[in-house]
């Protein structure tokens, strides 16, 4: 677990390490710093250079302690709890640790930095009931933007920002509805007023309140006050994204994208978000290609938790219903059947729930093995940034 540029929150990132001595080896990996797809938009609080004492790391009962070399007594006071956070968040996914020390040689160095735990719950489930903004499936759902406030009845795939201001497309714009106001206002348009639902995709909100789309095949983000950010990505010239989802901690992107002159050539990567010290988005970073992602017939993409993606894949032949693959991002891939008909899928970015609309507006949620319908009355399904 590496951390955000601004220290306030982890950014995983799956490792591949022996079994053998596992503890040692994802120490190392943590000290040898993010990948090279990562480095760009990632930080740690182990600088360069720091290792481990002859110690190591020693298990006891359920306490892993590991033992920096002795410069690490020298990190300042947010260091050092922070490095502890790092430590503490690779080591505890390993079975059996329940809880670990840090010491620097003899000393020890503290607690770790109280950051939101990477696998923090998500916030219930946001769609359309009635042309009104829920929040919830059930009979007790939270109206959080009436059809009067958004201005219209014809409001499309809404999203949730972290100061509970409500977006939402509407023909070929983009809506904000902050909370506590009455009326909503358009601070993005595609196109042309009357140019149907136009070119833009679902949006969604990340932890700076900067709202990601997709607009006329180009990724866009637009701030709460209608600016566009200035985002560099030469690998995306010439390219039009046909799909795309945030990652919890707002780090990491995953885009689908094909040659702009229609020709194909179909890909999905997925790469770290470059942003300023106010957390305004600047570009990409270089792509980590996500091949078990695409192919013919794959669609949908959505992070379903923190190293997955999902997509919906073309099952056996004859079966007529789509496969849900899960594909990890630097990893290999599983799979489970889908329902019959179904034409999309949302995920929370955190459990590995997902969810599956078919072509009728069923929304099927998996209970077990099973799936079941979850709701028939709210559409256009998305998840709040934990």
């Amino acid at each position: 677990y590496f951390l955000t540029p601004d220290r306030g929150r982890f950014v995983p990132e799956l490792r591949w390490l022996p079994r053998r001595n596992l503890a040692v080896a994802a120490v190392e990996a943590l000290l040898d710093g993010p990948g090279d797809w990562l480095a760009a938009g990632a930080s740690s609080a182990l600088p360069d250079g720091m290792t481990l004492a002859a110690d190591g790391v020693t298990l006891e009962g359920e306490t892993a302690t590991v033992t920096l070399d002795a410069a690490a007594a020298d990190l300042g006071e947010q260091a050092r709890s922070l490095a502890v956070a790092q430590l503490t968040a690779t080591l505890s996914r390993i079975e059996g640790v329940a809880s670990v020390v840090v010491m620097a040689g003899d000393e020890s160095l503290g607690e770790p930095a109280p950051l939101r735990e990477p696998d923090a719950e998500a916030g219930a489930v946001i769609g359309l009931a009635g042309g009104a903004v829920v929040q919830g499936t059930s009979s007790t759902r939270k109206t959080l933007a009436t059809a009067q406030a958004l201005g219209t009845t014809q409001a499309r795939h809404p999203a949730l920002g972290p100061d509970g201001a409500v977006y939402a497309l509407n023909a070929s714009s983009l809506l904000r509805l902050r909370a506590g106001e009455g009326a909503a206002s358009v601070i993005a348009s595609v196109g042309a007023a009357d140019a149907g639902e136009g070119g833009l995709l679902p949006p969604v909100v990340d932890r700076y309140g900067w709202v990601w789309t997709v607009a006329d095949g180009a990724l866009t983000s637009v701030g709460s006050m209608g600016q566009r950010a200035e985002l560099s990505a030469h690998w995306l010239e010439g390219r039009e994204v046909t799909a795309m989802d945030l990652s919890a901690e707002s780090a990491r992107l995953v885009l689908r994208h094909r040659s702009g002159d229609g020709g194909g050539d179909e890909r999905v990567s997925a790469a770290v978000v470059l942003r300023a010290e106010d957390g305004t988005p600047r570009g990409l970073g270089e792509p980590l290609p996500l091949p078990l992602a695409a192919g013919s017939g794959v669609t949908g993409l959505a992070w379903c938790d923190l190293v997955n993606v999902v997509v919906l894949a073309p099952g056996e032949v004859g079966q007529g219903a789509l496969d849900v693959r899960y594909v990890q991002v630097g990893g290999t891939m599983t799979g489970v059947a889908g329902t019959q008909g179904v034409r999309a899928l949302v995920a929370d970015r955190v459990s590995g729930a997902v969810l599956l609309v078919d072509d009728r507006g069923q929304v099927w949620q998996r209970k077990g093995a099973t799936w079941r319908v979850l709701t028939v009355e709210v559409s256009d399904l998305s998840y709040p940034l934990p």
